[in-house]
């Protein structure tokens, strides 16, 4: 497909039987931002256990494929497996999609690979797919609903609800498709314990662990502005899941006011979503969050403050798990 001298083509490559870049979450995330840095008009991408998928524009094919051979270089030589130990395979040669017709069933391919893989229930819940990003549940997307919808042809005006169910709806996950996902809406009365705020700001922010809302950066800036948005609004509430004192915890209040609305959204989107929501420690695969665990909760790692949240009206939701912050 054809623009301004560009093409559009899917990169897919393997790695190394027995290798998994999704191991370790560190090196995850470090992959997934050296492909955004070396393609920055992409249009769909994947990080699967053993191979991953690329769908972008591109000035040239040899160009593309030489790139992605060189971050992949990179990466095998930041996490050697041994010395001088190639990771993955050759790049094969770039797929041309020569009309919106393939971009449109490519796309699709790669955002349900997780679940025909059966590595996934459903295409949200994959942490490394820009579908979550399509989708507004990610801060600082890579991929957006409207870069697709205009690659595409279409209106970006419910261009993403249209799009998960089109994606969705494939014997994999469900013939008819997914509901999409519904944002929480801001409340002046606490509702959802900490805890599960934590896990809806490091699933926003695809942090490395829910815990990473206690160091310095945007997981944490986020937790707070979710936490002012579902009235948890005293820093005196939040301190102790931060770990921060008082003072350090009103400078943080302070900071996460300004947090901008669009990485809001994305937060409030997570937390109103299981299928978006990042995996508790304290949280047994597969088991049910809105059941009886919260009243079990201890204070001792600092989510269970003495001001326990009011239970949440029950409602259909889908447990997964298969989202785990990396």
């Amino acid at each position: 497909m054809e623009e301004a001298a560009r093409v559009m083509v899917h990169l897919a490559v393997r790695m190394l039987p027995g290798l998994d870049p999704l191991a370790d979450p560190e090196r995850a995330r470090w992959l997934w931002g050296r492909l955004r840095v070396g393609f920055p008009g992409a249009l769909a991408a994947a990080l699967m256990p053993g191979h991953l998928h690329l769908v972008a524009l591109v000035e040239s094919v040899s160009g593309a494929r030489s790139r992605l051979a060189r971050t992949l270089g990179w990466w095998s030589r930041r996490y050697p497996v041994a010395k001088g130990f190639r990771q993955w395979e050759p790049v094969p040669e770039p797929r041309r999609l020569v009309d919106r017709k393939h971009l449109r069933r490519t796309l699709r391919y790669v955002g349900l690979n997780p679940c025909r893989d059966r590595l996934a229930s459903d295409p949200l819940t994959w942490v490394w797919s820009t579908h979550r990003e399509v989708c507004g549940a990610v801060v600082d997307p890579w991929v957006t609903g409207e870069r697709v919808a205009s690659a595409l042809g279409e209106g970006s005006r419910g261009f993403a609800r249209r799009w998960h169910a089109y994606v969705s709806a494939d014997p994999s996950v469900a013939v008819d498709g997914t509901p999409f996902p519904a944002s929480e809406p801001e409340r002046r009365v606490p509702v959802w314990p900490l805890e599960d705020i934590a896990r809806a700001a490091a699933a926003a922010t695809r942090a490395g662990s829910f815990e990473w809302i206690r160091r310095p950066g945007v997981s944490r800036d986020l937790f707070v502005a979710l936490c002012l948005a579902q009235g948890w609004r005293r820093p005196s509430s939040i301190a102790p899941a931060l770990q921060v004192g008082q003072r350090m915890a009103q400078k943080l209040v302070r900071r996460g006011a300004g947090v901008e609305s669009e990485a809001l959204d994305a937060g409030l989107l997570c937390l109103g979503d299981e299928r978006l929501l990042a995996q508790s420690p304290s949280r047994s695969r597969g088991a049910n969050p809105r059941g009886s665990e919260r009243a079990q909760r201890s204070g001792g790692s600092g989510w269970a403050n003495g001001r326990r949240a009011a239970p949440k009206p029950a409602r259909d939701s889908f447990v997964s798990g298969e989202v785990r912050a990396g």
